[in-house]
């Protein structure tokens, strides 16, 4: 989930079973290349599909955006990294407004407020990175988490409906966010397939007064099917991001 609306908004891993230790990556699945020594194969959790771990560790310079809204980094996102046309941009976009309506109730008629509506691109200097992929061989750098899409913002305390809030409805507080996007995971060695993973807000993304942000996410990946997103960013921009596929047992 990026951080804006992973830090607007994304306890972590208590224990995690892996079989890691200082490996020539010659030969391993997803290995990182020649240049890289160090590399962890983990197991995903028995009656799981697949096991992720992410974590983000910034360096972002003073003032500088955990993410970007503008068109230049939005459209890099969307058309390079997804490879996505402009209309195929425009239909993921209608698609999010969609799901933001049918989850949560918004309208986005003419006239709605109550919230803003945005594209967004996580920074790069945010350091997201995913150090576990189950039955794949990471190196000890991970392998870089490229997060973007869509948000909204509440502006206001709103009561939310839809299949989240049913009739009677859910008040959350202004500046609640919930997201719409995708994970593209940049696999090494170069010509690897990335890892696609599509995201969506399972419930609002609710900052604490501590600073401490929580969130569940639903994803959807090709062949590991529907899974979630759980995770915790705090106020330093600090990510965990725990995943699996299914979501539950």
């Amino acid at each position: 989930m990026r951080a804006r609306a992973l830090y607007t908004t994304a306890a972590v891993v208590a224990a995690i079973a892996i079989v890691a230790g200082a490996t020539s990556s010659k030969g391993a699945v997803g290995a990182a290349g020649a240049t890289s020594s160090k590399v962890s194969v983990a197991a995903a959790p028995k009656g799981f599909k697949a096991f992720l771990v992410y974590l983000a560790e910034p360096t972002l310079a003073p003032g500088e955006p955990s993410s970007f809204t503008d068109a230049e980094h939005v459209n890099f996102f969307q058309q390079t990294i997804m490879g996505r046309t402009p209309d195929e941009v425009a239909g993921q976009e209608q698609l999010a407004k969609q799901y933001f309506h049918d989850r949560f109730g918004l309208d986005f008629g003419a006239g709605s407020s109550g919230f803003t509506f945005s594209a967004f691109v996580l920074n790069p200097h945010v350091n997201y990175r995913a150090y576990i992929v189950s039955g794949m061989a990471v190196p000890d750098t991970g392998w870089e988490v490229r997060d973007g899409g869509f948000q909204v913002v509440l502006t206001k305390a709103t009561v939310l409906h839809g299949t989240y809030g049913g009739s009677d409805g859910i008040e959350v507080p202004a500046g609640a966010s919930m997201v719409f996007g995708d994970y593209n995971i940049d696999v090494t060695p170069p010509g690897s397939s990335d890892i696609l993973i599509h995201y969506q807000s399972h419930s609002p993304i609710i900052g604490r007064a501590d600073g401490e942000i929580s969130f569940n996410c639903d994803l959807v990946h090709t062949r590991w099917g529907s899974g979630a997103a759980r995770g915790i960013a705090l106020p330093n921009g600090s990510i965990r991001n725990v995943i699996t596929f299914p979501a539950n047992l």
